[in-house]
């Protein structure tokens, strides 16, 4: 461990705002990596304790709540990346409270201003998706099983890191852009390539065909829970017999929280966890909308510049440990993508197996799935 352990302080201090905006972006960029690395086997071996694997107990939160913070950290934090100035000055403690104190909660908006067209609509786009998944899944949810407190504190620190990174990735320090840099991308903010403005709308495409559908087939899932939910627990008396996921059951020990989803709807047809395929499709979609923009990304070729003069009114050399990435499978959408699928997989699957047992492997044989998440293959 010892060789490490430069490294690892290096990245502590990059956290701790030592080395500005751009050193938080590289150590948040390849914690996010060490994260995926880490939860993929971890979540092939134990099934995070939330939904139908939920288990109530003294450290056992509001299903509806716990999601509903968790997941709102996601938008704020983008919006504070969006907003970061490109610098590698330290941040001191005083100058991350003002810029999250509610009276500069306007400068959050201030690059919606600036912002190129297609910069604009992947940042909207984000925002978007995100107030579907806590806010408007929240109040069309008829109900959430507990989950355990550790479900919500991670998925918080997740959510932050992630929504801030990718933040910084949209708005890529644009508003210091030269005029003399602006002819290396059109007033849409693409780069002059014949192929960007094709891959940018085929890209936003498949993230609406992929966020149309997760909608649809979330909808399905609450409908069938608004249908099997017993009239005395609509009425706020509890369940007779809680099953292990937490939810009510009958005597034959089927869970009254959740029901097959039927083959006539969508791509239920083919698969158990449709809404996973169309996440993975809306963020792919997203990442390859994003690969069109000008400048790169980021850094951006102010920040380039930036970086080699310093940056800021204190500049700090920034380690080359610490430089951000620049390979295109490296930037926040790809490991955003590479996070959702590791993740997810290994819980689709236990999911899958989950319906088998609770119903029965003859009525699951009847009126189940045959796939997981893709047709034809998984």
């Amino acid at each position: 461990m010892r060789p490490l352990n430069p490294y690892l302080d290096l990245l502590k201090s990059a956290l701790q705002g030592h080395y500005g905006t751009v050193g938080l972006y590289s150590a948040l960029q390849r914690l996010l990596l060490s994260f995926t690395l880490l939860a993929a086997p971890i979540c092939c071996i134990i099934d995070a304790p939330f939904g139908r694997f939920g288990t109530p107990n003294w450290c056992s939160v509001s299903g509806t709540w716990g999601w509903l913070v968790m997941e709102i950290v996601a938008p704020i934090a983008f919006l504070v990346g969006l907003s970061a100035p490109l610098t590698t000055s330290p941040l001191s403690s005083s100058t991350i409270t003002l810029a999250a104190s509610w009276q500069h909660a306007g400068l959050l908006l201030e690059p919606f201003h600036h912002l190129p067209r297609a910069r604009l609509i992947l940042a909207v786009a984000f925002l978007i998706h995100y107030a579907n998944r806590s806010l408007v899944s929240t109040w069309r949810n008829p109900s959430r099983a507990k989950m355990h407190l550790a479900v919500p504190l991670s998925a918080i620190l997740f959510n932050g890191a992630n929504g801030f990174t990718l933040g910084m990735f949209i708005g890529g320090g644009f508003v210091a852009v030269t005029e003399s840099e602006r002819r290396d991308f059109d007033d849409d903010g693409l780069a002059r390539e014949p192929w960007a403005r094709a891959l940018f709308w085929t890209g936003m495409t498949i993230w609406a065909l992929g966020l149309a559908s997760n909608i649809y087939h979330d909808e399905v899932l609450y409908s069938l829970k608004r249908q099997s939910q017993p009239r005395e627990s609509r009425r706020g008396s509890k369940p007779t017999s809680p099953s292990p996921s937490g939810a009510a059951t009958t005597s034959k020990g089927r869970s009254q929280r959740y029901s097959i989803p039927p083959r006539s709807k969508g791509l239920y047809r083919f698969v158990s966890h449709p809404s996973y395929l169309s996440e993975w499709l809306e963020w792919l979609g997203y990442h390859l909308a994003s690969l069109s923009l000008g400048p790169a990304p980021f850094p951006s070729f102010a920040a380039t510049l930036l970086l080699r003069a310093g940056g800021g009114k204190r500049p700090v050399p920034l380690p080359q440990a610490l430089q951000p990435w620049r390979d295109w499978y490296l930037q926040p959408t790809a490991l955003f993508v590479l996070m959702e699928v590791a993740i997810m997989w290994p819980r689709a699957t236990s999911g899958h197996r989950w319906y088998e047992r609770t119903f029965g492997r003859k009525e699951w044989q009847a009126h189940g799935q045959r796939w997981v998440v893709i047709p034809g293959v998984w």
